[in-house]
């Protein structure tokens, strides 16, 4: 049951009690067009820029991206964006707990691995932001991922276990119980809504 904070290329796990309350929910940033900036963001160690922010949304998944203007240019120039990884629901939020004026803008994310409870958590802290088909859609299948793999128990046997020699299942016949059990799910989530 955990939730990703993902801040300056990096990752960290943490449980839905830890994470800050102090998240301002951005809502509408999904291009470069309509971006979140920033005008007072580093650039090296001792010149400023403009960085702009922004969540897109691809048949892969979400992702964060962030793309900084150079400064040392005497016409604007916006360098490459930078990317984040792609997940299922992404959120975009200003982070002001550290007490400074600008705060830090940081994604919030849900994959197929937030369980139930965590997600439920996500959806009642950021649920503003989660209003479209594409958000709905996911909170559905991930929902459906957690429940089918609450009923599903897996178990590795190596090969000094006295039961290597009884038959097991394939990888295929695994993903194929899976998939099955996701589609039950999906089914009964959407019946119910």
């Amino acid at each position: 049951m955990d939730t990703t904070e993902i801040s300056a290329g990096t990752e960290q796990r943490t449980t839905p009690s830890e994470e800050p309350r102090t998240d301002l929910l951005l809502i509408g940033h999904t291009s470069p067009e309509t971006a979140y900036i920033q005008d007072d963001y580093p650039y090296g160690r001792r010149l400023r820029c403009v960085r702009r922010c922004w969540i897109e949304t691809t048949s892969h998944g979400q992702r964060f991206c962030a793309q900084t203007k150079d400064p040392k240019r005497s016409y604007e120039h916006w360098n490459a964006p930078k990317k984040s990884t792609y997940y299922e629901l992404v959120v975009m939020v200003l982070d002001q707990s550290g007490g400074d004026e600008h705060g830090h803008v940081k994604m919030r994310v849900a994959s197929m691995n937030t369980g139930e409870p965590a997600l439920d958590l996500f959806i009642a802290r950021y649920g503003a932001a989660l209003v479209d088909d594409y958000s709905r859609r996911q909170i559905e299948r991930i929902r459906a991922w957690s429940r089918a793999m609450e009923k599903i128990t897996t178990e590795i046997i190596g090969p000094d276990d006295p039961r290597a020699d009884e038959p097991r299942q394939t990888r295929e016949e695994q993903e194929a119980i899976f998939n099955s059990a996701f589609r039950h799910e999906l089914v009964q989530i959407r019946a119910a809504s």
